[in-house]
């Protein structure tokens, strides 16, 4: 049994809340909330703190009579059938909790497909998308009675709170395609059958032109042509690449390393690990050249289209300025030249244009780091019936890293 909070925060709205629990009403949700949107409203639950019972945000408490007893109990069914308006504590007991567990699980599918930490440097492997997809429809059928109505459930967990013009799912959407197209041109090549490409898509990832105020790294390529992206890597190669390895010309003057944040590209294109981006300054010949490493995802595919690659925002010395990013191998670089002399970095954020909420962003490192350490615990120590099938299989992989 669970004690929950009935209340009406605007009109034709009811929510239903465990102690501190998310919903759907936050201004920003936080990013271990799990988010799904079902007949009559949206429930939540925080990720972090483990929290079972979701809580419920309804604009359409009819429609949500179909579930709602099976959720909350006919206690609560019946409270909010009858409800007067008033500001309420009641008890929850789910009358089929095997729904309620299924329901968070199809939550936590959707949370992992946006939001898990895949990090080569800091040893967290990849989901397989197909494998996750496919267990998302199989809980989305089980779930049906509760997830029927909702208009679009599978981009809840995108959407609340999170992107601005241009939908972190669509995104995310694109790279899964180019995954799919990478995947099928993988396996013609090992059946000796040439690939084909589409229209919009070329083996090149580095753009054609150059801003004119930036000098962007060259795109590199085996001789074989063959690509330097490995399936998986070693941990520490990464994390000497992120720590800033020397490299141009010029006097090093300083470098660093550090997170960037989630919210701001689509899944599968960035590492998430904590020193994942890296900078460092060099002065030679008049000429201070600020140089950004952001290593490429686990499964981030070779070929990026232009509208999907990220950018780096940095500010050094009086300087701040946008430089694109470009692949090369396992990670994207870009270079800023100044006449400036520019001793530090102040700040670095790597981001895709359009993705991630409008005006300052709040400081989630701490809440990115219980994320990493809580996927971390459950793949060191699986258990098979609390574990979607693609942790499972990431589990068992692990130990290439």
């Amino acid at each position: 049994m669970t004690t929950i909070r009935l209340d009406h925060p605007a009109a034709g709205i009811v929510t239903l809340r465990p102690d501190g629990a998310p919903t759907a009403l936050d201004a920003a949700a936080a990013l271990d909330t799990l988010v799904l949107e079902v007949t009559g409203g949206h429930l939540t639950w925080s990720l972090l703190a483990g929290q079972q019972l979701p809580a419920a945000t309804l604009d359409d408490t009819e429609a949500a009579q179909d579930w709602l007893w099976a959720v909350y109990g006919e206690n609560i069914a019946l409270a909010i059938a009858d409800d007067e308006g008033h500001h309420r504590e009641l008890t929850a007991t789910p009358a089929r909790p095997e729904l309620v567990t299924a329901l968070r699980r199809l939550a936590y599918a959707h949370w992992a497909s946006r939001w898990w930490p895949a990090s080569t440097i800091d040893s967290i492997p990849a989901l397989d998308r197909a494998v996750l997809a496919k267990e998302i429809a199989e809980l989305s059928a089980v779930c049906e009675s509760v997830v029927a109505g909702a208009d679009d459930p599978d981009s809840a967990a995108l959407a609340i709170g999170r992107t601005t013009d241009v939908e972190a799912g669509d995104l995310a959407l694109a790279l899964d395609e180019l995954r799919q197209t990478e995947r099928a041109r993988d396996n013609a090549l090992s059946e000796g059958s040439p690939p084909s490409l589409s229209d919009d898509q070329t083996t090149d990832s580095a753009p054609t032109t150059e801003p004119s105020d930036s000098r962007l790294g060259r795109d590199h390529t085996p001789a074989d042509g063959q690509s330097t992206v490995p399936r998986r890597g070693r941990a520490e190669d990464y994390a000497l690449a992120a720590g800033g390895e020397a490299g141009g010309t010029g006097l090093a003057l300083a470098r660093g390393d550090g997170d960037w944040d989630w919210r701001c590209c689509p899944p599968g294109l960035v590492d998430a690990g904590a020193r994942s981006v890296s900078w460092q300054v060099r002065r030679g010949g008049g000429v201070t050249t600020v140089e950004v490493t952001a290593l490429a995802a686990p499964d981030c595919p070779r070929d990026v289209s232009a509208h999907l690659r990220p950018l780096a925002r940095l500010r050094a010395g009086d300087t701040l300025a946008e430089v694109p990013l470009v692949r090369r191998g396992d990670a994207w670089f870009g270079e800023l030249r100044t006449a400036e002399v520019v001793e530090n970095v102040a700040s670095v954020a790597v981001l895709v244009p359009g993705v991630g909420p409008e005006g300052p962003l709040p400081d989630e490192s701490a809440t990115r780091t219980s994320i990493r350490d809580f996927v971390r615990h459950r793949l060191d120590a699986p258990q098979a019936d609390d574990m979607l099938a693609a942790e499972l299989a990431a589990a068992e992989d692990d130990s290439d890293f």
